[in-house]
């Protein structure tokens, strides 16, 4: 079983690019549901496979098998890898990005107004930054939401560590894209922010969190269970985007002592409910979660890089939606 230290060393390989793209809503303003990740997840898949995506046999816009060099094929229906480990079928592989809605309840935003679009990438995801900006720049021209009203592309910034916008790499006046960053690492999250042995950790949901635990859907977070799908999720982005190995660890060990040594102190969460419709399967789908925050107590050394990792990359169902968003405080 791997020492706590090699585990931070195994996961400070994983390699991340965090952007932030505002926009300016056009002269007719903007009407966009009150949870607007289905809209933007939407009309990027749409979009990217427009643009990305010329493999044969396409059946109603959808490709029955991309071609290896497909960059649609790679961003949005991540293939197995030969003699895979870890995932079972490619519904479950995690795909090389996720995107980050504004988080508000709004509905309208006025003409001229602007706002913001968070996108990540993961490991081999980064090299397709290009495809990402000018499928962004192409949705504010077809138009988002009720009426399909315009939006500018006004810039798009890398995000650090720290969570602060950094480095202009576009502006709407040239449509260049500077291309001088550096992704970053685990290394660069874990140096972030100091270990802490308090006994207290606060896990704020910021949006819908989509957990499953035994086939059921988890309304009430036990801390085993967010670890578990952290664990899954960061793992897999290392598996199939960045080439690392199967991770030797008694993953198990790790999630019963979670279970048994962390305790729920206050859960203060509620299911929210909304729904999306699928071209693909052509019906709408129930897509709730989890908001709020929930207060547990325990020792958290061994579980530290997986909840620092955790706040990048999301947790639960549909991450690509900007779902499992999570913030994390130890006290």
């Amino acid at each position: 079983m791997k020492s706590n230290q090699e585990i931070i060393h195994y996961l400070s390989k994983i390699k991340l690019a965090k952007f932030t793209a505002i926009y300016e809503a056009g002269p007719d303003g903007l009407e966009l549901p009150p949870y607007k990740g289905a809209t933007f997840r939407g009309s990027f898949g749409h979009v990217f496979r427009e643009v990305a995506c010329t493999c044969p046999h396409r059946e109603n816009g959808f490709a029955s098998k991309h071609l290896e060099q497909c960059a649609y094929g790679y961003i949005f229906e991540t293939a197995t890898i030969d003699g895979a480990e870890v995932l079972v079928n490619n519904e479950s592989i995690p795909r090389p990005f996720l995107l980050e809605p504004p988080n508000d309840m709004r509905t309208y935003y006025a003409p001229g107004e602007r706002f913001t679009l968070g996108f990540t990438l993961f490991g081999k995801g980064i090299e397709y930054l290009p495809y990402f900006i000018y499928v962004l720049d192409a949705m504010g021209l077809q138009g988002f939401g009720k009426g399909r009203k315009h939006a500018k592309l006004r810039q798009i910034f890398t995000v650090d560590q720290h969570g602060d916008w950094i480095k202009s790499i576009y502006q709407a006046d040239d449509r260049l894209l500077r291309n001088d960053f550096s992704p970053l690492t685990g290394e660069d999250i874990f140096n972030s922010k100091a270990d802490s042995t308090a006994q207290t950790c606060h896990i704020h949901f910021i949006s819908p969190v989509r957990l499953k635990y035994a086939g059921e859907f988890v309304s009430t977070p036990e801390f085993h269970m967010l670890l578990r799908s952290a664990c899954r999720r960061i793992t897999a982005l290392l598996y199939f985007h960045q080439d690392e190995p199967k991770l030797d660890f008694d993953f198990n060990g790790l999630f019963q002592q979670a279970e048994q040594e962390v305790t729920c102190l206050n859960a203060n969460v509620e299911w929210t409910s909304w729904e999306r419709y699928s071209n693909r399967q052509k019906q709408r789908l129930k897509m709730g979660g989890i908001v709020g925050n929930a207060i547990y107590k325990g020792d958290f050394q061994p579980y530290l890089p997986w909840l620092k990792l955790a706040e990048w990359c999301n947790i639960g169902k549909n991450p690509v939606f900007g779902l499992g968003s999570v913030k994390v405080i130890i006290k």
